[in-house]
């Protein structure tokens, strides 16, 4: 009996989905002010999402599983923002300029 509960939860647990998947980028800032922050729409940002003036950032995002694409805004330290798609399985480097 103990056999065979121990199968039933490894079972469970193996088919259990993915609940996010991580993508690695980078961020080039070609502009000559600082991106204070980048909001990913449905994911989030791990760890540090400003970017000084020319320069770049590896930064790591995390979507649901399965999702690719997602809605992207950036502010700056002059106080403009942009929104834009990024298709994170397509491209690695997101340049503003």
């Amino acid at each position: 009996m103990k056999l065979f509960m121990g199968l039933v939860v490894v079972s469970a647990v193996m088919a259990s989905p993915s609940l996010a998947a991580s993508y690695k980028f980078t961020i080039k800032n070609e502009t000559d002010v600082t991106v204070t922050q980048v909001k990913i729409r449905g994911g989030k940002m791990i760890g540090s999402s400003e970017v000084p003036a020319s320069s770049s950032r590896d930064v790591t995002v995390e979507l649901p599983d399965g999702t690719c694409v997602s809605d992207i805004r950036m502010l700056t330290s002059d106080g403009w923002g942009d929104d834009m798609k990024f298709d994170f399985c397509r491209f690695d480097t997101l340049t503003i300029s």
